[in-house]
């Protein structure tokens, strides 16, 4: 499978555009993309610091937490659908890491909320794509085949994950 990933560095509010205010809702939560990167840190029990993902593709997005500062480690991770706001899933730091692993079709938004007591984290995510549909397998003259031998030469056909980007 092709893994393409973001990291995030999230340590004091405001350092780069990735953690502006306001950010804490769906609606207003910072866009990440594939290669997304800033800090940020919850400046009281009461501050949620919310991010968005929009999957090119069907696949796995893995987001982790890492508490850096916050003693009581009460930090939770909350994915939401963007559209319905139905909880995907959820986690609360223990020993210092939470963990979500979410499957996404293509074309999907999720907002990962980061909630808890004040305090410092590091944020991270990686987004693994489905690999390409095989629809066709043929021989060297280009015909569809049930079967090869051993020593044929066949070519396996589907959909590239360029193409199905837009790209070439």
């Amino acid at each position: 499978s092709t893994v393409l990933g973001i990291t995030l560095a999230l340590a004091p509010r405001g350092a780069l555009a990735l953690d502006s205010e306001p950010n804490d809702s769906c609606t207003t939560g910072e866009s990440l993309s594939l290669t997304a990167s800033g800090e940020g840190d919850l400046a009281s029990g009461t501050d949620v610091d919310v991010f968005r993902f929009f999957a090119p593709h069907s696949g796995m997005l893995r987001v982790e937490l890492h508490n850096q500062s916050n003693v009581s480690d009460d930090f939770v991770l909350l994915a939401t659908d963007a559209d319905t706001s139905a909880v995907l899933d959820s986690d609360s730091s223990d020993l210092g890491f939470a963990v979500l692993d979410l499957p996404l079709d293509e074309e999907a938004t999720v907002c990962i909320e980061v909630a808890g007591s004040e305090g410092a984290y590091n944020l991270s995510a990686s987004f693994v794509v489905d690999p390409p549909v095989l629809t066709e397998i043929v021989d060297e003259l280009g015909l569809s085949i049930s079967e090869a031998s051993r020593g044929d030469t066949v070519w396996l056909v589907g959909q590239r994950l360029a193409e199905s980007a837009g790209g070439s």
